[in-house]
């Protein structure tokens, strides 16, 4: 916007300062200068198909399951899976576990699985430190 104005008002035949420009603006300077230096990760077709359709197929697969089944780098599962709206349940919601000292309470000891309890999942108390009152 400013380098805009300012070239208007050179072709004009006025010659001001970008710094004068700024000020008068109230822009920071670095602002004017600044310039995006990474653009969009590219993302080969040939690792986008394999991934989306073993998710589409597993949704429960996290990004490094995939990545080792495929054998491809979780770097490249974790690109792909955000940029075509896909994700795993394990990063949508997953394991929802609680806090082990709540458990000592004896509050919380199930472990959860997205919208219910899982049978089995239970913090077992003498994993846990007992608490000051016991």
């Amino acid at each position: 916007m400013i380098l805009g104005l300012q070239q208007g008002l050179k072709a004009d035949g006025i010659e001001v300062s970008l710094v004068k420009l700024c000020q008068w603006f109230g822009v920071a300077r670095r602002t004017v200068y600044y310039r995006e230096t990474k653009g969009q990760s590219k993302l080969q077709e040939q690792f986008v198909k394999p991934i989306k359709a073993m998710i589409e197929e597993n949704p429960s697969f996290g990004y490094r399951t995939v990545a080792h089944l495929l054998d491809f780098n979780k770097n490249t599962v974790q690109r792909v899976l955000p940029a075509h709206g896909l994700a795993s349940a394990q990063t949508a919601g997953g394991l929802e576990a609680t806090h082990p000292s709540s458990a000592v309470r004896g509050q919380g000891t199930e472990r959860t699985l997205g919208n219910g309890p899982v049978p089995g999942l239970v913090w077992q108390r003498w994993l846990v430190a007992p608490s000051v009152g016991d």
